[in-house]
């Protein structure tokens, strides 16, 4: 959270010094605090996701917490997905038959009276 969104452009400066990839950005945007921070009622919420050195965490860290228009800051460390490498063997890559189910009517057959007449009688017998 900053006081101002032109202060977005010096936090991407900061993050230049220590040679991160940012991959994307929110622009800040304004909102009314909850409760004041540092005396301050409104502030300017913005997003920043960046590649960088897992050795530079704290060292970014550290030259964000020097900064007097930065209410708040956090920084999330996110893992890769790391997806499993599954070789096909050659039963799997074979093509499967599809062998289609017959289709069960939920509608019931419409009979015409002679034919529910000769099934009452079947019932009754």
């Amino acid at each position: 959270m900053i006081l101002a969104p032109e202060e977005a452009k010096d936090l991407e400066a900061v993050l230049a010094q220590f040679s991160v990839e940012i991959y994307a950005r929110r622009q800040p945007i304004s909102f009314k605090l909850a409760y004041p921070i540092k005396k301050q009622v409104n502030a300017y919420f913005g997003v920043f996701n960046f590649y960088a050195l897992p050795g530079d965490a704290q060292k970014i860290r550290d030259a964000l917490r020097g900064k007097k228009y930065l209410l708040r800051s956090l920084l999330v460390l996110s893992l890769p997905r790391i997806v499993p490498y599954i070789p096909r063997n050659e039963a799997s890559s074979r093509p499967t038959e599809v062998v289609e189910k017959p289709k069960v009517s939920t509608r019931p057959e419409v009979l015409s009276n002679e034919a529910l007449e000769e099934k009452l009688e079947e019932i009754l017998k």
